[in-house]
């Protein structure tokens, strides 16, 4: 009868620390991707913002955001750092991350790096002197010279 019982109490503590592990699993990606989607919220406005800024100095002109980054008139406005450190937070998030999938995320990015913003911010990762910054650059979208 012992027996049985510590049988039965072994079966027990594997499956409470199965349970404890696989919900401590769970609270750490609910975390993760809150905080990621709040930095992401906040990258979006930036993007909004900047673009909002080009419209309106550049009313007439077809493609405001494109004109703006070819003429490197945007590059140094203080927004665009913003937007593009709050970029790097994020980056630097996922790869801190102990998430398998991080090219989910990535992929959730992506879209919002229209062909103008993905050139800019590869001129401003390749003026800047962050190793960390070229790294995590190259490892996430250099590969795809062109996201969009």
């Amino acid at each position: 009868m012992e027996n049985l019982l510590s049988v039965f109490n072994a079966i027990v503590l594997a499956l409470t620390l199965y349970v404890n592990y696989t919900t401590r699993k769970l609270i750490n990606k609910e975390r993760f991707e809150s905080t990621f989607f709040k930095m992401f919220e906040n990258f979006q406005n930036l993007l909004a913002q900047i673009t909002d800024l080009v419209n309106t100095k550049n009313a007439i002109s077809v493609d405001p955001f494109g004109t703006a980054c070819e003429k490197r008139s945007l590059s140094k406005h203080p927004k665009v750092d913003q937007c593009f450190n709050t970029l790097f937070q994020i980056l630097k998030y996922i790869n801190k991350s102990g998430i398998k999938d991080k090219t989910m995320y990535i992929d959730i990015i992506r879209p919002l790096l229209i062909n103008e913003i993905f050139s800019l911010y590869e001129t401003y990762v390749r003026d800047s002197n962050s190793n960390e910054h070229k790294s995590l650059f190259e490892k996430y979208f250099k590969n795809s010279q062109n996201p969009n």
